[in-house]
């Protein structure tokens, strides 16, 4: 390193306070990192928090669906005993973890149902029964009743005899819970399906589901017991478990893309510059960056989320840009602050537009790409920054004379022929931006949200097998209603639960509030016609005592009182947690869960449109909707940027400006017609941005230094290693990396082959006295 002794104060001012950021920056994010909980791996941290908080509330984390999970446990042979001792083995292992609480299975939910419900036991009927009552004699009634008491297939029966004669709670229970008969209750549950029996280990997580400490926990306890068990198959079900996948997923793509990127840049130095002092400015410029990146959005938002780190990893490739050019014209000058000034507009310039082109992400609503825009923003500025600094203090005395002859006699003499045929190659030029534009403006959008899904196939088809066996509904799909108040409410919500059933639509009662809390009028009137039709003189009751010989004193006839205290605002808290209706409704709204994978059909819809107060909500189709509003904003913002873009490099650069200009426009057309295989998504038109930004490094350089063997030279470099990068992003199992990997690796490609060709073409800048070049024609060779 030389001396400092000649910078003026100003500058040790400057260099002082940078090296005090710093320090702060990386203490600051040592103490951060080292808190719980400061990446995120939830997909919907990525979104608005409008549309992400409408995507949970209520219907997942109000019925506490994000924190529960379920597991079940089969033998791949014909002994169920194996499967019951292996599923005991896991549940004595779960409940180990301080972060889970195993469900117990030993009645005490449906219990407590039965003693909520008992006060309530003749004021409430099933619409079967009500249908019975009004319609069947008294005496027909009895009968059905005598048959049934001596039948040796007894129905479930909550109370005994003498409370409840006819058993309306049971039918009630059978209603409320219509698969309590599907399960063997024991220590450990069963479920059949087909020869199969699955035994149900089931809990709640008592934290949030993506912290990662708790989710290595219980992945780790599945996988020794998975071991440990190898003759026992298990189906998974719960956010834990997909928030896990993508979490993981997530840190291998950052370490391979990053370690990818890293040691290419390491083995590029080694190999072309052959210098300790090169490779120790190039690693210090992109660790300035990424602290710098992540001290930025640690102090903006609460938590990072790992998508904006994978895509934070692509900022290698633009730093690295800025390296590379101050190496290699160092190594022309021999002189670091002369190469510091003669680089200084060009490095302004691109990192300015870069930046600039990631400003446009901050008016995004979704939440990530704001996170991904300070990330980019601040790490690009860092770089610059640094470099500005390494201009006065670098000094390296090794040379690379063999790599600056490659441009001049291996590459310059085809671009030279290329340009020698100027009509034809602009011609096939143009023919080749016709057809990929052709190919663009034909591709449809691709915003379905569920394109976004990081989990594998195999979990995906764990969890609808899991979902289906439990005849779970859609908490994503569901009826919102709303009420004046909350007697109307239950009312409204009955209808709609009884339309439904009328439609097709199979709504079990336990998610219709109106069905499992009647209204006080519905109770008036099913108090009513018991009261009449069985406990009255010539009641059913009275029928049954006969064809029992028993005058049913001890059954207190006539003595039954009406009780005004079932109410929604009256609602334990700990019976609020054992039927969806009762915790997804409030005194004016409510909503009815749908069935998973039932169509919607247009009688559906035409109830739905026709009844007012009701509305179909579908989250997933919503989100969609969303993203796509989000591509379209985005391509009009980008839009206008490329052309404020194009009018600051006109009024710069004049004429010259054209070639860059025109180099954008084939990479962006060839990136997203080749890139964006299976449609154009938002994430494709955000990949954009580093196209531009690359574009624009490469294509200023050009213009500021001129096209040579060193700058020539360094963005070959740089797409080298950015090449290796965005390669892996596009080979990513993260749909949203994979598409911005795609888009960013042909736009690369593009860049670094058509970019001198364009400057070839229009004779801009080219340097015809460059050291080493015999096979460059004078000026008036090319015109």
């Amino acid at each position: 390193m030389s001396s400092a002794t000649s910078l003026m104060p100003k500058q040790r001012v400057f260099i002082a306070t940078w090296f005090a950021i710093l320090l702060c920056a990386a203490v600051f994010c040592i103490q951060y990192i080292s808190k719980d909980q400061v990446f995120e791996s939830n997909i919907l941290g990525l979104l608005p928090s409008s549309i992400s908080a409408d995507f949970n509330q209520p219907t997942i984390a109000a019925i506490g669906v994000e924190r529960k999970f379920i597991i079940l446990v089969a033998s791949n042979n014909t002994s169920p005993t194996t499967a019951l001792n292996a599923s005991i083995e896991l549940q004595s292992k779960l409940t180990k973890l301080q972060s889970v609480d195993i469900d117990s299975h030993n009645g005490n939910e449906l219990q407590r149902l039965k003693d909520f419900y008992r006060p309530y036991v003749n004021q409430l009927l099933t619409a079967d029964w009500r249908h019975r009552l009004t319609i069947e004699s008294p005496q027909n009634i009895a009968k059905k009743r005598y048959t049934e008491l001596f039948s040796p297939a007894q129905p479930y029966h909550p109370h005994n005899i003498q409370i409840d004669p006819f058993n309306l709670a049971g039918d009630w229970f059978n209603k409320l819970l219509p698969s309590q008969e599907q399960f063997r209750a024991s220590e450990i549950p069963s479920l059949k399906d087909g020869n199969q029996l699955w035994y149900i280990v089931s809990g709640k997580l008592n934290t949030s589901p993506f912290s990662p400490s708790k989710q290595q926990a219980i992945t780790d306890t599945l996988k020794e017991f998975t071991l440990q068990n190898p003759d026992i198959k298990i189906l998974k079900s719960g956010v834990i478990f997909h928030a896990a996948e993508a979490a993981s997923l997530s840190k291998k793509e950052i370490s391979t893309v990053g370690a990818g990127s890293i040691l290419a840049i390491i083995i590029l130095v080694i190999v072309v510059f052959r210098s300790s002092a090169a490779l120790f400015a190039i690693i210090t410029t992109l660790g300035i960056s990424v602290l710098i990146g992540l001290t930025s959005c640690f102090l903006i938002f609460e938590k990072v989320h790992l998508i904006t780190i994978a895509f934070g990893s692509t900022l290698l490739g633009l730093a690295v840009d800025y390296c590379f050019h101050f190496l290699i014209k160092y190594r022309q000058l021999n002189d670091a602050k002369l190469t510091g000034k003669r680089i200084l507009r060009g490095l302004i310039f691109s990192a300015a537009t870069s930046i600039l082109a990631y400003i446009f992400q901050l008016i995004s609503p979704l939440s990530g790409l704001q996170q991904i825009a300070v990330f980019m923003c601040s790490g690009l500025a860092a770089a610059a920054i640094n470099i500005v600094v390494l201009s006065f203090y670098f000094h390296d005395s090794r040379s690379f004379s063999r790599s600056l002859n490659i441009f001049p006699k291996y590459i310059a003499p085809y671009y030279l022929k290329l340009a020698k045929a100027k009509r034809v190659t602009s011609l096939v030029l143009l023919i080749i931006f016709i057809i990929l534009m052709t190919v663009v403006i034909n591709k449809n959008g691709s915003d379905d949200i569920r394109n976004l899904n990081s989990s594998s196939q195999a979990l995906l088809k764990s969890e609808v097998k899991v979902q289906t066996l439990l005849n779970f509904p859609d908490n994503q799909r569901y009826l919102k209603i709303t009420a004046e108040n909350s007697q109307e409410l239950l009312n409204l919500s009955a209808t709609v639960g009884h339309t439904l059933n009328n439609l097709g639509v199979p709504t079990p009662n336990a998610n219709v509030i109106g069905l499992v809390l009647p209204s006080i009028s519905q109770q008036q009137s099913d108090f009513s016609l018991i009261q009449e039709k069985i406990y009255g003189p010539h009641g059913a009751l009275n029928e049954l005592c006969k064809l029992l010989a028993n005058d049913c004193s001890a059954w207190q006839l006539n003595n039954i009182t009406f009780n005004p205290s079932l109410l929604l605002k009256n609602l334990p808290q700990d019976v609020k947690t054992l039927a969806p209706a009762f915790l997804m409704s409030q005194e004016r709204e409510t909503r009815i869960l749908l069935p998973r994978n039932i169509p919607i059909t247009q009688e559906f819809n035409e109830f739905v449109s026709s009844t007012a107060k009701i509305a179909y909500i579908d989250n997933v189709e919503n989100l969609s909707r969303s993203l796509q509003l989000f591509r379209h904003e985005t391509s009009l913002a980008l839009g206008v940027f490329l052309i404020t873009f194009s009018l600051i490099m006109l009024a710069i650069y004049r004429s010259n400006a054209f070639a860059p200009l025109i180099t954008l426009g084939i990479s962006i057309t060839t990136s997203i017609a080749l890139g964006a295989s299976t449609g154009i998504s938002l994430f494709h038109i955000l990949a954009l941005l580093l196209v531009i930004g690359l574009s624009v490094d490469t294509a200023v350089f050009y213009l500021e230094l001129g096209l040579n063997s060193e700058t020539w030279l360094a963005a070959s470099l740089s797409t080298i290693t950015s090449t290796l990068a965005f390669g892996l992003l596009a080979l990513s199992e993260v749909p949203i990396l994979h598409q911005f990997g795609s888009v960013v690796f042909t736009g690369l490609i593009c860049t670094w082959l058509i970019c001198p060709l364009i400057f070839y073409l229009f004779n801009v800048n080219i340097d015809h006295n460059t050291k080493n070049s015999p096979s460059l024609c004078n000026k008036e060779k090319l015109s």
